[in-house]
């Protein structure tokens, strides 16, 4: 993919069609390149950066993201029912 801005993404999958690395570029230069590990059920269960970051998963949502420098913030999730649906949202943990 390319946007009219220079932006290029492209997407590699496994045969599964689970995506498994992206790598973003502008003007032909890369500017990100990430890696991602699914279960064997195809659910995505951590990433890793170039940039030396890496991300955690359970269901979707982020559990630890790990920077570069070794800091660590980890999330707690919450879903809500009301009348007009269901509302699920993420708070850092401290």
């Amino acid at each position: 993919m390319k946007d009219n801005t220079g932006l290029e993404l492209l997407i590699e999958y496994d045969k599964k069609g689970n995506k498994i690395h992206s790598i973003s570029s502008r003007d032909s230069k890369k500017t990100s390149e990430t890696w991602y590990d699914n279960d064997n059920k195809g659910n995505l269960i951590h990433s890793r950066s170039s940039d030396g970051t890496e991300i955690w998963y359970s269901e979707e949502e982020i559990l630890l993201r790990r920077d570069a420098d070794g800091s660590e913030t980890h999330y707690k999730h919450f879903k809500e029912k009301t009348p007009n649906g269901t509302i699920s949202y993420s708070c850092k943990q401290e």
